[in-house]
C-alpha cells in the first residue's frame, strides 16, 4: 500500500514503532553508511552528478574545484555518490571527508584546513595500503604534543590532536601558531604525501567499458561480451581468481578459446593521483570563508592533488571572488525547481520530491494534501523538505495520530515560517525581497543585500543548465511577509 494517500485523513491506529522508524529515517544530517544506500535518490542528483563528474574528469592536473550551492540542496549526497563512482576510481585515489570531523567551524583558518588535509591524506595512504610517513607528522606537531605524553604516537596522536582542535581553543591557537611559523614544512609534507599517490599505478584484471570495446574489436562473440558484463567493474588482483570468474560466466571451452585475448586486454594499469572531496566548507562563517578563500587561498590551491571544496553560494557573490576566480573551477547545484520562472508547475520535480518523501516515511502514512504542502514550502531544498516532514512526524506522534494530515503539515510549515519571521530584517530588506518576488531577478540589487539574503536562504537561486539564474523568495518567507496563517 502506498504511504501517500489521496484522502486527507490517514486511517488506522497510532503505532509508536512506525513513527519511531520514520523519525529516524527523517534525520536531516547528510546520508552516510547504510542510510546512503537506502535513501539516496539518484534521480534527484543525476544531472548535477554528470556535470561534476565531467568537470573533474576534464580538469587539469591538481585542479581545484568549488562545488557551489545553497545549504541543504544535496551537495553532500552528490559528493558521496562521486566518491563511490567506479569510473573515477580507475584514475584516482578517491576519498571524501568532512571538515566538521576535524575543525571548529566557528574558529577556522586556511592553515587549519591544510593541516586537516594533511592528516586525511596520511589516513588515506594507510587505507589504500601504503606506508604513511608518520615520522614527518610527529616532527611537524612536536612543539605542541607534550600535553599528550610521549607514549601516544602515530595515528593515536593524530586522533588526540583532532579532538583537542575541536574542543580546546587554547590548543587550537597554539597549534595554529606552530603550523603558521613553519608553513613551508607543512606544505612540503602535504606535497610529499600527494607525490606518493601520483607515483603509483593501480594494476588489476578488470572488465570495464574500454576493455569490452577492445574485445569487440578482437571479434569476441556478442554472447561472451554479454556474459562478461556480469563482472563489469569488479577488480581481480589475482589472475587465478579472474580465470575462475571467467569460467563461471562463459564456460570452460569458451574460456580456453578466449583466455589469451581477454587476459591481454583486461590487465589494467592505471596511473592514479589523489582526488579529495572536502565536504562542509560551505558551513564556515561568512567572515571565515572570505578570509580563507580570498586572503589565504594560496594554501588551498597549493597541494598537488585534485580537490573539490563545497562552497557557500552567498560568498560567491562577494566582490572579492573576482580576484581568485582564475584559481578555481566552479560547478553549481541549485534547489529543485518546483515552478519555472513564470510560475508554471514542474511535475517532474514534484514527482521526485514525492518519491523522496515516500522512501523516507517508510510505513508512516501521509495524506497527499499534507505531502504537497510540505513540498510547496520546501522551496525545492531537500534538507528543508526532510526537516518539515520530521517536524510533522513529531507533531503527529505527540498527538498519537495514525499518520500525517494537512492540519499537521500546516503546523510544521507555520513553525518554520515563524523562524523566518523572527530572523528576517524586514525593515532593511523587505522591499528588496518583494521586488525579487515580482521580477525574479537581482537587477538593481546591491550585492551585499544578495549575500545576506542568500546566506540565510531568505532568497533562493534557481537555474536551468545553460540559462541565466533567477531568484525567488523562500516560500516560508513569503508566508511570513504576507501575514498568512
Amino acid at each position: 500500500m502506498p504511504n501517500i494517500r489521496s484522502d486527507d485523513r490517514p486511517d488506522g491506529k497510532f503505532d509508536p514503532e512506525i513513527f519511531a522508524e520514520a523519525y529516524r529515517n527523517l534525520d536531516i544530517s547528510p546520508l552516510g553508511g547504510p542510510a546512503f544506500e537506502t535513501f539516496a535518490e539518484a534521480g534527484l542528483t543525476e544531472e548535477i552528478m554528470r556535470r561534476l563528474h565531467g568537470k573533474v574528469a576534464a580538469s587539469e592536473r591538481f585542479q581545484k574545484i568549488l562545488f557551489v550551492g545553497h545549504g541543504g540542496c544535496g551537495k553532500s549526497t552528490v559528493l558521496a555518490r562521486l566518491a563511490r563512482d567506479s569510473r573515477l576510481s580507475e584514475q584516482h585515489y578517491v576519498s571524501m571527508f568532512s571538515l566538521g570531523d576535524d575543525l571548529n567551524f566557528m574558529d577556522a583558518e586556511a592553515i587549519d584546513i591544510l593541516f586537516s588535509l594533511y592528516c586525511h591524506l596520511l589516513r588515506m595512504l594507510r587505507d589504500k595500503g601504503f606506508d604513511p610517513p608518520l615520522a614527518d607528522f610527529e616532527k611537524q606537531v612536536a612543539p605542541v604534543t607534550e600535553r599528550f605524553g610521549t607514549e601516544i604516537r602515530g595515528f593515536d596522536l593524530m586522533q588526540a590532536i583532532s579532538e583537542a582542535i575541536r574542543s580546546d581553543s587554547e590548543f587550537r591557537e597554539a597549534l595554529r601558531k606552530v603550523l603558521t611559523a613553519d608553513a613551508e614544512s607543512l606544505q612540503a609534507n602535504v606535497s610529499g604525501v600527494c607525490d606518493r599517490f601520483s607515483g603509483n599505478s593501480y594494476n588489476c584484471f578488470k572488465i570495464n567499458h574500454a576493455v569490452l570495446d577492445r574485445l569487440r574489436e578482437e571479434d569476441v562473440s556478442d554472447n561472451v561480451i554479454e556474459k562478461l558484463k556480469e563482472i563489469r567493474d569488479r577488480e581481480f588482483r589475482s589472475e587465478m581468481r579472474f580465470i575462475r570468474a571467467l569460467k563461471a560466466r562463459i564456460g570452460d571451452i569458451q574460456e580456453i578459446h578466449y583466455e589469451p585475448v581477454i587476459l591481454k586486454h583486461a590487465w589494467v594499469e592505471t596511473p592514479r593521483e589523489a582526488l579529495i572531496l572536502i565536504d562542509d566548507m560551505d558551513k564556515l562563517k561568512r567572515g571565515s570563508a572570505e578570509r580563507i578563500f580570498f586572503e589565504q587561498s594560496h594554501l588551498l590551491t597549493f597541494p598537488r592533488a585534485r580537490i573539490v571544496f563545497t562552497f557557500p553560494l552567498s560568498v560567491y557573490y562577494s566582490p572579492l571572488f573576482f580576484h581568485i576566480r582564475d584559481h578555481f573551477d566552479c560547478v553549481f547545484i541549485h534547489p529543485l525547481q518546483l515552478y519555472d520562472m513564470t510560475g508554471n508547475r514542474r511535475e517532474d520535480a514534484w514527482a521526485a520530491m514525492r518519491s523522496l518523501l515516500r522512501r523516507r516515511m517508510g510505513r508512516l502514512r501521509i495524506s497527499e494534501a499534507a505531502s504537497d504542502l510540505l513540498i510547496e514550502y520546501s522551496g525545492g531544498l531537500l534538507r528543508t523538505l526532510i526537516g518539515l516532514a520530521r517536524q510533522s512526524c513529531r507533531i503527529a506522534m505527540a498527538r498519537r495520530m495514525p499518520g500525517i494530515d494537512r492540519a499537521v503539515a500546516e503546523m510544521a510549515v507555520t513553525a518554520l515560517a515563524g523562524v523566518f519571521t523572527r530572523f528576517f530584517d524586514g525593515a532593511e530588506y523587505g522591499d528588496v525581497v518583494r521586488k525579487i518576488t515580482d521580477v525574479k531577478s537581482k537587477a538593481g540589487m546591491a550585492n551585499r543585500d544578495l549575500i545576506y539574503l542568500l546566506r540565510y536562504a531568505f532568497v533562493l537561486e534557481y537555474e536551468n543548465p545553460g540559462e541565466p539564474a533567477w531568484y525567488d523568495a523562500h516560500p516560508c518567507l513569503k508566508m511570513s511577509l504576507s501575514g498568512k496563517k
